[in-house]
């Protein structure tokens, strides 16, 4: 099974749109057929990331400090 990183940062215009939620759920579901697991990272103060991220079903797993 592989994993596939999916930066809002693609779409930096739509984040907080609803649009770029359709987006990002139907490329889930893409990646998931695929037998890939999408994952979701962004920094805790990137708002418009994690606005887009909940709805999608993203859950917070860990923080990591670079």
């Amino acid at each position: 099974m592989g994993f596939v990183e999916a930066p809002p940062e693609w779409l930096p215009a739509l984040r907080t749109l609803d649009p770029a939620t359709a987006a990002w759920d139907r490329m889930i579901a893409v990646l998931r057929a695929r037998g890939h697991v999408p994952t979701w990272s962004t920094s805790p103060g990137n708002t418009g990331s994690l606005a887009v991220a909940a709805p999608l079903g993203f859950a917070h797993v860990r923080e990591d400090v670079l």
